[in-house]
């Protein structure tokens, strides 16, 4: 999504990014802890995203319902 239209405006696709966005930070979390070998702290990191992910599958079929 560019930053110059105003779709980031939009709630779906706003919360949509809100959820990708946490999403990366999660993963980037993860990574971090596996480098200072947390892998616990990193395991639970990853549940979190996979989580999250499932929650931006939803997010994606809804607006894939609506563009339709």
């Amino acid at each position: 999504m560019c930053h110059y239209c105003g779709c980031r405006e939009t709630p779906l696709i706003r919360d949509y990014i809100a959820e990708h966005e946490r999403a990366i930070n999660l993963g980037g979390d993860a990574v971090r802890a596996i480098d200072d070998g947390e892998l616990r702290q990193a395991a639970e990191l990853l549940g979190a995203m996979a989580v999250e992910s499932g929650v931006m599958k939803a997010g994606e079929r809804r607006a894939f319902n609506l563009a339709s």
